[in-house]
């Protein structure tokens, strides 16, 4: 179960690099950034003690973690997914896949990142550690995580065949 954990937290951490790396390269015209400049909301931010790109790029509940949790669970319900498509198939398609089964895929798949991420804030933990890492290890786990989302859109495309 460690190891389980320990690898959607990985994903997890990529992801969220992933989208905070293309947030750095749209910061300019970022709408959100923008509404901060407003001198009302500016100050507003101020007299609580933030700054509005400190709430959209924080690690407790920032925009961009957000996204990468909602893409760590859409990639786990693939997984999910693909894995029970390939198992209908080796019995000759006993059940089809309509509204319940795919729904019990996605409760699954959520529930699984619940559990191995979500779950008392694992991936603030993670993320430390991660970040810790030196810069040749991170980009080897970048790039690992890379090609392992392109294996699993590679099987998805392959296994809607197998509908």
């Amino acid at each position: 179960m460690k190891s389980f954990e320990l690898f959607f937290n990985m994903l997890h951490f990529s992801l969220y690099k992933a989208t905070y790396r293309l947030h750095l390269l749209g910061t300019k015209v970022n709408p959100f950034l923008l509404l901060g400049k407003i001198p009302i909301i500016k100050r507003k931010f101020e007299e609580q003690g933030f700054t509005l790109s400190h709430v959209v790029n924080s690690y407790m509940g920032g925009y961009y973690l957000t996204i990468s949790g909602g893409a760590l669970a859409f990639i786990v319900f693939l997984i999910v997914g693909i894995i029970s498509l390939i198992i209908n198939d080796l019995f000759l398609r006993p059940v089809e896949f309509l509204f319940l089964p795919l729904s019990g895929c996605m409760a699954l798949s959520y529930f699984m990142c619940y559990v191995f991420v979500f779950q008392k804030e694992k991936f603030l933990y993670y993320f430390n550690e991660l970040d810790k890492w030196p810069r040749k290890s991170r980009m080897k786990l970048y790039s690992i995580s890379g090609i392992f989302l392109l294996v699993v859109i590679a099987a998805f495309v392959y296994s809607l065949k197998l509908i």
